[in-house]
């Protein structure tokens, strides 16, 4: 998984983020990752988009580790629920 960009928007009591990531598998493919998380940054759901339609996708563990990694670079903390 390579990660291209990240986004965050607050809305209310949530936090909204978007990453855009690519498969190594598919270069030429564009995926958005979308994650709701609480104020507290705890994850409330993972999405994987393809052209903004569900891909109905379960993340690996691993891959969300590489997704929280990339966001911790820039202080934004999120974790899944105890």
């Amino acid at each position: 998984m390579i990660i291209d960009y990240h986004e965050v928007e607050r809305n209310g009591d949530e936090l909204l983020i978007y990453i855009g990531i690519q498969f190594e598998d598919e270069p030429d493919s564009l995926y958005v990752v979308s994650i709701t998380a609480g104020d507290d940054g705890t994850v409330k759901e993972w999405k994987l988009l393809y052209n903004g339609v569900d891909c109905k996708y379960t993340f690996k563990p691993e891959e969300k580790q590489a997704l929280q990694l990339s966001l911790a670079e820039d202080d934004i903390q999120i974790h899944e629920s105890l």
